[in-house]
């Protein structure tokens, strides 16, 4: 039987702790290190970076990102990877800084014929926002892991099935279409919601406008919204807010201050604290990051 976890740890480059705080079955690895490997790596695997706080520039196959604090930062089998320190020095931290995923190829190839009858599967070096559903099948698959109460091989089975369809759907790859707002199936009064705000993008948040257009009340209409797209709704505009503002901030056409009133924000301010906030970074560095 395969052991993704020895495979894993036998590619990285430099010398690991010996106790590695890891959650494995044979088609998926969850490691959570105190610590970020430094040098060239390559995997036979998908892997996926969490970071839970800033960590140094990272090279893959040759091409220079940032990967931002909150998100999750997708690299296919075959690349090379390398985290850039700016000095020589490798800090352990006393807790945990990031969460590490790797997916044997074949299963999420396999995923990938059966849905999109395309095995061949590329994902794009980019950060993704945090998904809720996907962080709770991780958390999920490491208390199963970690526990093994009976029957717990098949529940590990279905949680990689179900992490690696979320991360199909989800980050942008050559299988897929890229991935679009109404992709999901909810009720009509939360889709009809959810179409005014991604066509509003400029204006102020208004429950109550929300509410008429669902026809709902606004106790009823929150939990609802809540349960379909798993945040409330603020948070929901705010993340449209920021997507589109990224737009913005990589074309450099406009001000940020020019940005922040083209999306309704209040202030500046107001805009520069809601992008910290999802992205891990303001908005200027963002823009100097994509010049």
């Amino acid at each position: 039987m395969k052991n993704l976890r020895n495979e894993v740890i036998h590619s990285i480059a430099s010398s690991m702790p010996k106790e590695l705080e890891s959650y494995s079955n044979e088609d998926m690895v969850v490691f959570k290190p105190r610590f970020f490997v430094s040098g060239e790596n390559q995997f036979d695997c998908y892997h996926f970076t969490m970071p839970k706080v800033p960590m140094p520039k990272l090279s893959v196959d040759g091409k220079e990102s940032t990967v931002f604090v909150n998100s999750i930062f997708p690299s296919n089998p075959g690349q090379k990877l390398n985290v850039m320190y700016t000095n020589n020095e490798n800090p352990v931290f006393s807790e945990v800084k990031y969460v590490s995923v790797f997916i044997d190829k074949y299963k999420l190839q396999d995923l990938s014929k059966t849905i999109y009858n395309k095995s061949e599967l590329y994902f794009k070096n980019e950060n993704n926002s945090i998904d809720y559903s996907l962080m709770e099948a991780v958390r999920n698959f490491s208390y199963e892991s970690k526990n093994k109460q009976s029957g717990y091989e098949f529940i590990l089975d279905s949680i990689v099935t179900q992490i690696s369809v979320i991360m199909l759907r989800q980050f942008q790859n050559n299988s897929a279409c890229s991935p679009k707002r109404h992709t999901f199936s909810c009720r009509n009064e939360i889709k009809a919601a959810v179409d005014f705000l991604w066509e509003n993008i400029n204006m102020k948040f208004s429950l109550n406008d929300l509410c008429k257009i669902a026809n709902l009340s606004p106790y009823y209409f929150i939990r609802l919204f809540k349960e379909t797209m798993e945040q409330t709704p603020y948070e929901y505009y705010m993340g449209i807010k920021v997507e589109r503002s990224l737009q913005f901030l990589k074309e450099g056409k406009h001000s940020i201050t020019e940005i922040s009133y083209m999306l309704g924000f209040s202030s500046q301010s107001h805009f520069t604290a809601i992008f910290k906030k999802k992205m891990g970074i303001a908005p200027s560095e963002f823009a100097k990051l994509n010049k």
